[in-house]
């Protein structure tokens, strides 16, 4: 079932992993359904506990990662943030060409009305923009001859002041594939180096460039994709009532089962056997059951009072600054934004530990765990 009017959020920042209860409340505080990330430094072999850790309850993350080099030594990387709801696939090209100026991360959304292709794009600052131009051209080719709907975002680091004055030759390469750059305002300094650019079939409106707390050196784009899409749909979820269970009578009838009186003689044929008399005795004393919840929101529920006190006084002071447009009310801002990021941090952080902290069984702290470690995922 789908939504009538519905709508796709999309962003392009740079950002490290361990920001990871920064990212939570911006994407929290925005609304974001779709987030995209450059320079995550978040390596193929990292465990699944640094992967996911960007992805709050109700989203999911998939990753391109850098290996570490030795102009680069602490690695690089693309991620795309999504909610559950959406089906995102990661798309591969077959072209055998190696890209030496052009990062990508390529990626379809099938389940919104029309379906949509974004793909996340990062030019290394050291790079040759000659060398990047043509290869963003052939990029561009290629999927244009494989995809509609395209969705281009990300930081190209191509200096400019707004979308008139951008570079000429990044210019040229969005015109000649009918790409419409939507990013207007520096997102870096006086440098407009990060761009949301789509063709004019997708309907890209109300961007806008936000210092979201200066957790990045890069200003936050975010816009608006006016498409139609899925509706969350209630979980079905099966369980058995175990902590009703007679200890004592299960342990009795399972004594009595064939497991005991009349075991398999072999290890196939045991392990069958074990599999259908404990499921079986389970039935009797704890049947499946099932029941339907909705789907999991996006929430910061281990924001501190005083994170959310700093983040209040955050945004009173840049819009302070931003009236007066003094030095001291700039740097009063920046201390701010520092103070309040540190502080959701350690709110996420402090959060867990008392959850663990408080937990009166192994159950309960098995559970906190596997949200940290997030094992529930499969690749």
């Amino acid at each position: 079932m789908l939504r009538k009017v519905s709508r796709l959020i999309l962003v392009g920042f740079s950002v490290l992993f361990n920001k990871a209860g920064c990212i939570h409340d911006i994407i929290a505080d925005f609304r974001f359904d779709l987030f995209a990330l450059c320079e995550t430094r978040i390596r193929h072999d990292d465990p699944p506990a640094v992967k996911n850790c960007i992805a709050p309850t109700g989203f999911s993350a998939l990753h391109v990662h850098r290996e570490p080099t030795a102009v680069h030594p602490a690695g690089g990387g693309l991620a795309i943030i999504h909610r559950d709801s959406l089906v995102v696939r990661p798309q591969r090209l077959t072209s055998t060409t190696a890209y030496q100026t052009l990062e990508y991360q390529l990626v379809r959304v099938t389940s919104t009305r029309p379906s949509l292709t974004i793909a996340n794009i990062y030019r290394p600052p050291s790079t040759s923009l000659t060398l990047f131009f043509d290869e963003l051209a052939d990029f561009l080719s290629t999927i244009g001859s494989l995809f509609d709907n395209i969705v281009i975002c990300g930081d190209v680091n191509c200096p400019g002041r707004d979308s008139t004055s951008t570079d000429p030759d990044l210019a040229a390469v969005f015109d000649s594939f009918d790409l419409t750059q939507h990013v207007s305002s520096p997102t870096r300094n006086n440098n407009l180096l990060d761009v949301l650019a789509a063709e004019p079939a997708v309907g890209v409106h109300d961007v806008r460039v936000d210092d979201a707390g200066q957790l990045s050196d890069h200003r936050l784009v975010a816009g608006m994709v006016s498409v139609v899409m899925p509706q969350r749909r209630a979980i079905q979820t099966e369980f058995r009532p175990i902590k009703n269970l007679d200890v004592a009578q299960f342990q009795q009838l399972l004594w009595q089962s064939s497991l005991f009186t009349s075991p398999a003689s072999t290890v196939d044929d045991f392990t069958e056997q074990i599999e259908s008399d404990v499921v079986a005795t389970l039935d009797k004393f704890a049947p499946l059951r099932s029941r339907r919840r909705r789907p999991p929101k996006p929430i910061t529920r281990w924001l501190s009072q005083e994170a959310i006190d700093a983040k209040r006084l955050r945004r009173q002071l840049e819009r302070k600054w931003k009236r007066s447009g003094s030095e001291s009310d700039r740097l009063s801002y920046r201390r701010s934004c520092r103070r309040a990021n540190k502080l959701i941090n350690v709110s996420r952080q402090q959060y867990f530990s008392s959850k663990l902290a408080s937990a009166t069984d192994c159950v309960g702290r098995w559970r906190v765990v596997k949200t940290l470690l997030h094992s529930d995922r499969s690749p």
